[in-house]
């Protein structure tokens, strides 16, 4: 497999579900803004919809979309526990975690990138934090958010925690949410794919 990722963006995500289950994955870097891989491949050709990440599969067929690449890397090795058998409770609460974190939380992070005046920013800032005061209150007497059970749903929170870096924000205010981030990054797999990552 091959991922096509950038560092400010979620792509951490499936790299972290990759390594965890011990799996191979090559990394392609992108530059968002000229739309190229580093080879010079022109971003469009591999996702006609400009954005990462994007999974080339082992048979030549890509699939993007985050939730969707982390369900498809946690099935190679359903017996992981990463996602939840499919049915089950469990799994739709995974589902739910995801799709809640790429439509309210992602969506606004990338607004941030717009040129917007402050008072738009600021604005988006605030709309940011009050999802983060929603998941502060999610994990009062948990350590992951589904069944207390780490999986898929911790890793795409885990991305979009990277990216309070862009707006100004009291950690103090959010003690779970801040401790959460320490606990997923010291993990092997999240250690490795933040080096990995970064890398151009």
């Amino acid at each position: 497999m091959k991922l096509y990722y950038c560092p400010p963006a979620v792509s951490i995500a499936p790299l972290i579900a990759a390594l965890e289950l011990g799996l191979s994955i090559a990394l392609e870097y992108v530059d968002l803004e000229s739309k190229k891989t580093k080879s010079g491949e022109d971003l469009f050709t591999i996702n006609p919809k400009g954005l990462v990440p994007v999974l080339k599969l082992d048979n030549g067929k890509r699939l993007t979309e985050t939730s969707a690449i982390l369900q498809y890397i946690a099935g190679l090795k359903p017996e992981s526990g990463l996602s939840a058998v499919v049915g089950t409770p469990d799994y739709y609460r995974i589902m739910e975690w995801m799709a809640y974190f790429a439509s309210e939380i992602h969506k606004l992070f990338t607004l941030l990138f717009w040129e917007i005046d402050d008072r738009a920013k600021k604005e988006v800032a605030r709309r940011i934090l009050q999802k983060f005061d929603f998941i502060e209150a999610a994990l009062a007497d948990k350590d992951y958010l589904v069944s207390n059970r780490y999986s898929i749903a911790d890793l795409y929170l885990y991305a979009v925690i990277r990216g309070l870096h862009l707006i100004e924000v009291d950690m103090a205010l959010y003690p779970r949410v801040a401790a959460f981030k320490v606990r997923i990054e010291g993990r092997p797999a999240v250690v490795e794919a933040l080096e990995r990552h970064s890398m151009t």
